[in-house]
């Protein structure tokens, strides 16, 4: 306006994201932008006013500051007004709840979402509907039993409505079972036997020995050939099919001695005589194939001596015959070859263990003597040999169990027993001096042992072999039947492969003349029945 004028302009301006007014005492409000007309050197109080929802924020132009505006208006004057909305309330903090966690035994408990990870004791506050997911990790040894208090089991998912408590119960992790020491040895069912048997030739008389097996199922079946001085007996070499691969004829009576040993494939054979005539020929060792065929002999410088398997192939002798002049003990290979000689003072007994561990017993003293020889040939010192056994059994494993010889079977007892290399005996098992009278054989690869019933009068007619962990623990009981009634049986045997060959009772056989009294020679086999 002019300077002589009587009036000036006031303006008035809204601004901002808010809403409000200006308001002043005779002026309109004023909610946007507002011109008025104002008496010149008026004085005038402006009054923001803020609508609901939003809050002044102060003055600009001709007024500054978020108070009161007073103007003197002696000139145009301009004024806004700055409106900002005003913010919600924050929202009010959420509802949480604490989840408590109590640990007995050794491990970690950690949470999904994070915030625990707990020792003996911790907790851990969470939203409200919130689903904590506890995992247990157990430290060595050790293992989760199970949650308890606000889960159970061995998972754990908590939704927290309210405070929780959760227990996790770790606990030693048990030692594993022991592994069944049957396994694999209980006998199965006896199924119907093979049968193999030779007929009756015209002899005042006949005998039939026990049968056993090769590893390869080649069965060695011994029968008297003729009643003559000394008795020639043919040895049959039969595979488990029945069908005779070959044999050979050599003489055995009193004095006359034909053992063979059990080679995984074959046998080999140790022949000597003792106190045999001047002129005879001297004992030897020879090997046979499963087809019967003899290997070349090895002659011994002594005829009367003692043998015994070696487990792990060949055999053992020792010449016991001529006492001043010593002993040699000689271990022989699969086919017959030597492997070593050791010269000794005497040896009167013989044994190989499962490890090729030979024992010599000495019985010209009082203690007895005895002393080791290692697999390659080596000698060990003498040592005191206490048991009054005399047959070297081999144990599962290493080592022998001692027995006598007392009894009319053949069979003996149980006395005592050595580890391999030992300088002493200690006490036959209980478990097998209970069991006396029995032949022992490993089956199942050794693995196992296997309590044969001797030859004798028995009723209903039958035989049994016990099956037993190298702790003595039973593993059953196979029955090898032949008749109800009663009746006196032959040997029993178990083979090098498992195979079981039982004589059948001389009272069954069959005697085509009885002025003779000769019969056939049968066995019943079981192929590989303890393979």
């Amino acid at each position: 306006m002019d300077a002589g004028s009587a009036t000036h302009a006031l303006l008035l301006h809204v601004s901002g994201p808010g809403q409000g007014a200006v308001t002043a005492a005779g002026i309109p409000d004023c909610r946007d932008s507002c011109t008025t007309l104002v008496p010149a050197g008026s004085r005038v109080s402006l009054t923001a006013v803020a609508s609901s929802g939003s809050s002044f924020n102060g003055w600009s132009g001709d007024c500054t500051g978020s108070g009161s505006c007073e103007l003197l208006v002696d000139r145009d004057r301009e004024v806004t007004a700055t409106f900002l909305p005003v913010p919600p309330p924050p929202p009010p903090p959420p509802v949480q709840h604490a989840i408590l966690v109590m640990r007995t035994g050794n491990g970690r408990v950690t949470s999904k979402p994070a915030g625990l990870d707990c020792g003996s004791a911790c907790t851990a506050k969470f939203d409200e509907g919130t689903a904590v997911a506890l995992t247990a990790t157990a430290d060595p040894g050790w293992q989760l039993s199970g949650f308890g208090g606000a889960c159970s089991g061995k998972s754990c998912v908590v939704q927290l409505n309210t405070d929780a408590t959760v227990y996790a119960t770790f606990e030693v992790v048990p030692p594993p079972p022991p592994p069944d020491e049957c396994a694999g040895l209980v006998p199965q069912g006896v199924p119907p036997p093979q049968v193999f048997s030779v007929p009756p030739e015209r002899e005042p008389s006949t005998e039939c020995k026990p049968g056993t097996t090769d590893g390869s199922g080649t069965m060695f079946l011994p029968k008297l050939t003729s009643s003559a001085t000394p008795s020639p007996w043919t040895y049959r070499f039969v595979g488990l099919d029945g069908v005779v691969k070959g044999s050979f004829t050599d003489r055995n009576s009193d004095f006359y001695y034909f053992d063979p040993f059990e080679q995984a494939s074959g046998f080999v054979v140790a022949r000597y005589n003792n106190y045999t005539p001047s002129g005879e020929p001297p004992a030897s060792v020879f090997s046979v194939s499963p087809a019967g065929v003899k290997g070349p002999p090895q002659y011994l410088g002594s005829n009367f001596f003692t043998a015994a398997i070696n487990p792990v192939g060949g055999a053992v002798t020792a010449d016991i015959d001529t006492f001043s002049a010593g002993s040699d003990v000689v271990s022989w290979d699969e086919g017959a070859h030597r492997r070593w000689t050791v010269h000794t003072a005497r040896a009167d007994w013989v044994g190989v263990d499962r490890k090729g561990a030979t024992l010599v017993i000495r019985a010209d003293s009082t203690p007895r003597r005895a002393f080791w020889i290692d697999p390659s040939g080596v000698a060990g010192a003498e040592f005191d040999f206490a048991s009054q056994g005399v047959r070297l059994v081999p144990r599962v494993g290493d080592g022998f169990f001692v027995y006598d010889m007392q009894d009319s079977l053949g069979v003996g007892t149980a006395v005592a027993q050595i580890d391999s290399y030992a300088a002493q005996t200690k006490a036959a098992p209980a478990w097998l001096a209970a069991r006396p009278h029995k032949g022992l054989h490993m089956v199942h690869g050794g693995a196992g042992y296997a309590l044969i019933d001797p030859a004798g009068d028995v009723a209903p007619c039958s035989q049994q072999i016990e099956v037993l962990a190298p702790s003595g623990k039973s593993c059953g009981t196979a029955s090898f039947s032949i008749a109800n009634g009663a009746c006196k049986t032959g040997g029993l045997t178990v083979g090098y492969d498992g195979t079981v060959i039982q004589q059948l009772p001389s009272s069954m056989e069959s005697y085509p003349d009885p002025n003779w009294g000769a019969h056939s020679c049968t066995w019943r086999y079981w192929p590989g029945f303890f393979r």
